[in-house]
């Protein structure tokens, strides 16, 4: 007997335990979401505000959201308990930056202050001065042949001993200018070697084959350009019929028509469900060109059969504005998003692309 009231105790908790899951689903599942939004729009840039708000279970979970020109202010709570809030900006305190007599004493005066960029100014001036003089001489020294640098280091050489010598002998100015310029005569630049085949060719054939080689090498360069032109564009319509091919395949096939039709099956189930109750507002758009104000309007008339007549447009065609005001307000149920879910996955070909999403997905 103890046995049995211990087993009917247990057997007791956990069909309690169960009603409340059951209970708990069904309450996440049926009981709905309610949101609400309004919102306007002036004739200025920054003159706008909307505000979007939903709550669940007799607004224990609310949620509330407000944009402006300032930025978007976002809020959450359970009970009264704060979930989620947009962190606010920092007050400067009193006092904070502000500074003592002593600091401004010590701080410099705008003289010394300014004295001191002019001279950055000019220590920046001066080093940029330098580099661009470095620059010029290395791009000069690389012009140089190597050839010609040999006879510069030669030449140089021999006026540093002709230096030397002036300082031993002690002489004047212009005979050391008269020897430097007897020791750089001596150094004779070489001669520039002609091209080979000079020699063979006389000066008027040379121009004539020089034209007749580079003829032959553009007329080979683009016959090799057309064809490779050719062949990659004659690749690409073979991948394009190869594509068209795949699409027409997979439109023919039965389950793919099949998996479509179940899709916009529940897609329309959905919007039926999750529509707006009620939907109010007024919307007025104009242009200095009435064709433009037309068009909008042509677009606009589209989506008629979900603002409904209680949604106001009016076209203004003297001058250009745009303003409006809105509000509606619905409930979503989460049972039907849960039967659309279950009904989708039943189906083979959705569900093994849902299957081939997720494994991509991993694998990236």
């Amino acid at each position: 007997m103890i046995v049995l009231t211990i087993l009917k105790v247990i057997g007791g908790i956990l069909l309690l335990f169960l009603l409340l899951i059951l209970l708990l689903l069904a309450v996440v599942l049926f009981v709905p979401i309610r949101y609400a939004s309004d919102g306007y729009k002036g004739e200025e840039l920054t003159d706008y505000r909307i505000v979007f708000r939903a709550d669940w279970l007799m607004k224990i979970l609310r949620f509330k959201a407000v944009y402006t020109d300032n930025g978007l202010e976002l809020l959450l709570k359970l009970f009264w308990i704060t979930l989620m809030k947009s962190p606010e900006e920092d007050e400067p305190q009193e006092g904070s930056e502000d500074l003592r007599e002593e600091d401004l004493e010590e701080t410099d005066s705008p003289e010394d202050e300014a004295r001191e960029e002019t001279e950055i100014l000019r220590e920046t001036e001066s080093m940029e001065k330098t580099e661009l003089r470095m620059e010029a001489v290395q791009s000069d020294i690389s012009k140089i042949e190597p050839e010609n640098l040999e006879t510069c280091r030669e030449g140089n050489d021999q006026a540093d001993s002709v230096l030397e010598k002036a300082e031993e002998t002690g002489s004047d100015e212009d005979q050391i200018a008269e020897d430097i310029e007897e020791s750089s005569d001596d150094i004779e630049p070489d001669k520039e070697k002609e091209p080979d085949g000079t020699s063979e060719q006389s000066p008027e054939q040379a121009p004539d084959s020089k034209k007749s080689n580079n003829r032959h090498i553009i007329e080979k360069t683009l016959l090799e350009k057309i064809k490779e032109q050719f062949t990659a564009f004659l690749g690409r319509i073979k991948d394009v019929v190869k594509k068209i091919n795949i699409i027409r395949e997979q439109i023919n096939d039965p389950e793919n028509q099949m998996a479509v039709r179940l899709l916009v099956k529940n897609v329309r189930y959905l919007i039926k469900h999750y529509k707006f109750r009620v939907l109010k507002g007024h919307f007025a758009y104009g242009s200095d060109d009435p064709a433009n104000v037309g068009q909008v309007m042509m677009y606009l008339s589209i989506l008629h059969p979900v603002y409904g007549r209680n949604f106001q447009i009016e076209p203004v065609f003297d001058r250009p504005v745009m303003k409006g005001d809105m509000y509606f307000k619905g409930h979503i149920r989460l049972i039907h998003l849960l039967v659309s879910i279950v009904e989708l996955l039943l189906n083979k070909k959705i569900r093994l692309v849902v299957a081939n999403h997720f494994k991509g997905d991993n694998d990236g």
